[in-house]
């Protein structure tokens, strides 16, 4: 990274970044390997003190840029990738800028826009996203946001052509997969506060609506290639939900420091295309098609599956003199839908037994417990770190087990 200021105070940023990995599967098909390129170049400047209209250009930021990546990948993994090697290449570029204003010292505004480039082998795509945001401060302590983004992503190469088979089970390419495009709002409330010397805070209250267009999710059921999972473009979908967050300080005496900060997470994730046709088999036609509605464990309030709507979190934190000790607190809510596939073969006592209990072990959610404990020796931190105390049992997702208790040491040096 290069970040250069000249005289006039504006900033010039270059980023780079290259990365290369390599999997070599003992399982046959599984075998890949990948090099991606990454480059950006950031414009800054404040047109604060320009003497020609100053009106306009006092409190003026003005952020542009450009961004590139280029990965090349190949394995058999990407058999079903449109070249004879099994090779694939993946490239996106954009260009930016944004424009943010203050008023009256009171209130800022945002406007922004972007043009993003894709291309997946011979597949392109270009959209241009933009963006707007304000924010105002009320009183001293009290600040009112809101803002709106469009969005657009387009599909990876593992999503497109990755085709590999486990233990009878295989994850199957989809090269008709289309781009995601979406837009998000949000509107919150920041209020902050303080006692004296010895307590301060800030409590923080948003909620957000995102809407969604050929939403992109991973689906396990009976193909055309056979049993497994796969991505598909599943219809519109719609996200909303509720963010609190709540952090308090007070010091005692000025020897002993207590944070405490409280977070919770409300989001009511939903299709609203239940009927519509995501996959419909050819061989023969018609016989196996699916939609959310025939592909669902549970479609009351047509929510998506594999999500959690209730996440919390606590996190206290005492410091006296060098030592420094923090106990926390997560919260998974329970996963209400699932692919009904899972269901069917665990009724039948096949692979994947056991999926009813676990659902039934996760109807209340799950909660973990963390710990930790550092000691700064001058520019030394010395640090034991617990994670998952209690050495709780729990899955965010079906199949996927969470990590059980983990303990880490960790040596930090101030330089």
């Amino acid at each position: 990274y290069l970040t250069y200021f000249n005289k006039k105070g504006d900033r010039f940023a270059l980023r780079t970044r290259f990365f290369q990995s390599y999997s070599n599967a003992d399982v046959s098909s599984q075998s890949s390997r990948s090099t991606t390129f990454y480059g950006e170049f950031q414009y800054t400047k404040d047109f604060t003190g320009t003497k020609t209209l100053r009106w306009l250009t006092k409190d003026l930021n003005l952020m542009t840029g450009a961004m590139g990546t280029y990965t090349y990948s190949a394995g058999q993994v990407f058999n079903t990738a449109p070249t004879p090697d099994s090779t694939s290449t993946a490239a996106n570029f954009a260009v930016y800028a944004q424009l943010e204003k203050r008023f009256f010292s009171r209130l800022s505004i945002s406007i922004g826009g972007r043009w993003e480039y894709f291309q997946i082998n011979n597949e392109k795509a270009n959209r241009p996203v933009f963006r707007t945001g304000a924010n105002f401060r009320a009183t001293d302590g009290t600040f009112i946001r809101a803002s709106w983004g469009q969005g657009f992503r387009f599909p990876t190469i593992g999503e497109r052509y990755i085709n590999t088979k486990s233990g009878g089970y295989g994850f199957f390419s989809n090269d008709s997969l289309k781009p995601e495009k979406s837009w998000t709002a949000e509107i919150g409330i920041k209020q902050l506060f303080k006692g004296g010397k010895w307590f301060l805070g800030y409590v923080d209250v948003a909620g957000f609506w995102q809407e969604y267009e050929d939403f992109c999710e991973f689906a396990a059921g009976q193909y055309e290639e056979g049993i497994g999972f796969k991505f598909f473009n599943t219809g519109k979908s719609r996200i909303r939900g509720v963010d609190f967050t709540a952090f308090f300080q007070a010091k005692i005496r000025n020897k002993v420091t207590i944070d405490l900060t409280l977070g919770y997470t409300f989001s009511l994730p939903q299709t609203r295309t239940p009927n519509y046709k995501y996959y419909n088999d050819t061989i023969p036609p018609g016989i196996n098609v699916i939609s959310y509605s025939n592909s669902s464990s549970d479609t009351s309030g047509y929510v998506l599956k594999y999500r959690i709507q209730h996440l919390a979190k606590a996190d206290l934190n005492v410091e006296w003199k060098n030592l420094s000790v923090g106990f926390s607190a997560r919260y998974y809510g329970p996963m209400q839908n699932i692919d009904k596939f899972f269901l069917i073969l665990d009724d039948a006592n096949l692979a994947f037994h056991g999926i009813r209990k676990f659902m039934e072990s996760q109807k209340y959610g799950s909660v973990v417990f963390d710990a930790r404990i550092s000691y700064q020796i001058k520019k030394f931190r010395v640090a034991f770190i617990m994670d998952n105390i209690l050495n709780a049992e729990y899955a965010v997702r079906p199949l996927g087990i969470a990590p059980t208790r983990l303990s880490t040491v960790q040596v930090s040096y101030r330089i």
